[in-house]
């Protein structure tokens, strides 16, 4: 009863933490030859990610493809922003129906409020009919997923949305293994004790010490508040990811994506931008308009400067990636910094 593990759909695989890359974009920094090897080292990092991602997002369309057994339509619908249109497997709306009726003999929480969504691993043929034999889902969206099963962290879509709903329990594939064995499902709650708990967490030492942070923290972060909350994020025309791509990370951590804005509304934000960012008091808090860029969009910049004293710090789409994993945005020179 072994998944089926794939490795390769990390979103950034093989990216530089952000601590070692340019976050921070200067008005008049590419103007240099440093800035121009920075710029370039920037792009090959968010170029790698990008490709990642819409490799990882071909290969869900295509398990989804072959999981429904429906004609090719269904994955041409599978393209963007026009995935929430893919067919259903006819055998998970099958199990549904079979188990609203049948709790198969779980215990604890509500068997039909299982629903599971993978992450760089897939669920055997046997560990499926086992998960709906006893009243759960194998579900693709974070929105509608209560766990996610990994077999370590890597920096994936379905990763980062359920880190950042605040509200997906992250669990090891010891998660799905044991409570299959026990033929109930484990209990994460603190409140609930379960003695299998302790074993279903995920450690990944490796990769919480590329990226700089702790997994658990992160999760505690994101219970308590979600991450981007009131917060409007900027993306301009040539940021990669595109707004499409970063639009449902943004929106489950909270925040709000754009690529306009009217000009009272931008002029507003602004200004109240610079007060958080001058500010002694709380150095972590997030300003109200978070403006993601790249080099090939410098034009725009100035936009975001109303004056020579008043201007804000412009970044690469990294900072959104690295801090939805970290759940938290430093502000600190040594991390994203700010140019004038």
């Amino acid at each position: 009863m072994k998944s089926v593990v794939d490795s390769s759909d990390e979103l950034g695989n093989g990216a530089q933490a952000s601590e070692d890359a340019p976050l921070a974009l200067g008005q008049r920094r590419h103007t240099s030859r440093a800035a121009a090897m920075a710029a370039s080292k920037n792009l090959g990092v968010i170029m790698q990610a990008v490709n990642t991602f819409e490799a990882d997002m071909r290969k869900e369309r295509l398990y989804k493809y072959r999981k429904s057994h429906v004609a090719r339509r269904s994955l041409v619908l599978g393209e963007g922003e026009e995935e929430q249109q893919q067919a259903e497997p006819a055998r998970h709306k099958r199990a549904r129906t079979d188990n609203s009726n049948n709790s198969g003999g779980s215990s604890g929480s509500s068997s039909r409020n299982v629903r599971i969504m993978f992450t760089s691993v897939r669920p055997s043929e046997e560990q499926e009919q086992q998960i709906f034999s006893m009243g759960g889902e194998v579900v693709f969206d974070a929105a509608h997923a209560t766990h996610l099963v990994c077999a370590e962290i890597k920096r994936t879509l379905k990763m980062l949305m359920a880190l950042s709903s605040g509200r997906v329990n992250i669990v090891s594939l010891a998660w799905l293994e044991l409570s299959l064995a026990h033929r109930r499902w484990v209990s994460m709650e603190p409140k609930d004790g379960d003695p299998l708990a302790a074993q279903c967490h995920v450690v990944d030492r490796t990769a919480e010490k590329k990226w700089d942070f702790r997994l658990e923290e992160s999760i505690q972060r994101a219970r308590k508040r979600r991450l981007l909350e009131g917060v409007t994020v900027f993306l301009t025309p040539q940021s990669e990811p595109k707004l499409k791509v970063l639009r449902p990370l943004i929106e489950i951590a909270g925040g709000e994506a754009v690529d306009s804005l009217d000009e009272s509304r931008l002029r507003k934000l602004i200004n109240s931008s610079i007060r958080v960012q001058n500010s002694q008091n709380s150095p972590n808090e997030i300003p109200p308009l978070l403006v993601v860029s790249c080099y090939e969009d410098s034009h725009m910049w100035p936009m975001f400067r109303p004056s020579s004293d008043k201007h804000m710090s412009i970044y690469a789409t990294e900072v959104l990636l690295t801090g939805l994993l970290r759940q938290q945005i430093l502000r600190s020179d040594d991390k994203l910094g700010n140019e004038a």
